[in-house]
């Protein structure tokens, strides 16, 4: 059996499909924090580092929302798409320190829409291919 196809049926074991909307809303709370606290102002280094806390952030949301909600996958794709432009419009409104960024809401976009493509891979691979 090909890896991919073990790390799906992994992730589809009854045990884990009971913990994954504790794990999904968990990171859903966590994400708002992190999104929302006052920060001192980076230090100069990379400058898309940011992006790619983004990116890993919403796609880890994104899995986690699709194993806890796989028939409604489509809409929490699409609020998590929501929910990053809300949060980015928080960061402007409510913070100090943080400013809203249209290329953050887009790291979170391209995260989500890397979480549904990996998901689609694992399910549909066969042995056969690649």
């Amino acid at each position: 059996m090909d890896t991919r196809k073990r790390i799906y049926l992994m992730l589809t074991n009854r045990q884990f499909m009971r913990l994954a909307p504790y794990i999904f809303w968990g990171l859903m709370l966590i994400t708002s924090t992190l999104l929302l606290i006052e920060l001192a102002p980076p230090p100069s280094g990379w400058p898309y580092k940011d992006k790619v806390e983004h990116m890993v952030a919403f796609a880890a949301l994104g899995t986690f929302g699709y194993f806890s909600y796989p028939r409604k996958s489509i809409w929490v794709y699409w609020g998590l798409a929501v929910y990053g432009l809300l949060m980015e419009w928080m960061q402007g409104a409510f913070t100090l320190t943080r400013t809203a960024s249209i290329y953050d809401w887009v790291a979170d976009v391209v995260g989500v829409l890397l979480s549904a493509l990996a998901i689609y891979l694992l399910k549909n691979t066969n042995d056969n291919r690649i």
